[in-house]
């Protein structure tokens, strides 16, 4: 067999961040083995290799049909703390409170950055009569006219229109 088993490696590492990736450790392991196969009779080993087990694994029905590089995988969203979710969208929090923790704490920032890319989209802010009649005006006005949180004044137009407010 030629190629060391770190070029094995390498090889398939790179076939799958650019051409085809599963997590599926048993399916992974079946291509490996017939790379491996295919090295036995002679050669150089090269991503070709590893499309070509694929194909002929799939087409035996040993492996299931996957697509999509590791490239093209979704990457996973940072965790944000609900009560710091709460506290971003609660109608309380002022736009100035919410520069001063975004300028002050780079923690926050994180935080703040990756809620902003998850509620892309999101406009929908549910606002009953009692939370807006514990909101001072000047905090609805305030809210309303920066549409902070998102979606607010959207949900104060709609309290408006059925004719609670």
């Amino acid at each position: 067999m030629y190629g060391t088993e770190q070029e094995i490696d390498n090889t398939m590492s790179q076939w799958m961040l650019t051409k085809r990736f599963t997590a599926d450790p048993k399916t992974n392991a079946l291509i490996r083995q017939r790379v491996e196969e295919y090295l036995e009779l002679g050669g150089y080993v090269a991503q070709a290799h590893f499309e070509k087990a694929y194909l002929s694994l799939l087409d035996e029905e040993v492996i299931q049909p996957f697509r999509g590089s590791i490239a093209s995988q979704p990457s996973a969203a940072p965790e944000i703390p609900p009560e710091i979710v709460s506290w971003i969208e609660s109608p309380r929090t002022s736009t100035s409170d919410l520069r001063h923790h975004y300028n002050s704490d780079p923690i926050f920032r994180k935080q703040y950055d990756a809620y902003e890319k998850t509620k892309v989209g999101q406009t929908q802010v549910t606002l009953s009569v009692e939370e807006y009649r514990k909101l001072p005006a000047a905090v609805v006005a305030q809210n309303y006219r920066r549409d902070h949180p998102q979606g607010f004044r959207v949900a104060v137009d709609k309290l408006i229109s059925a004719g609670l407010i």
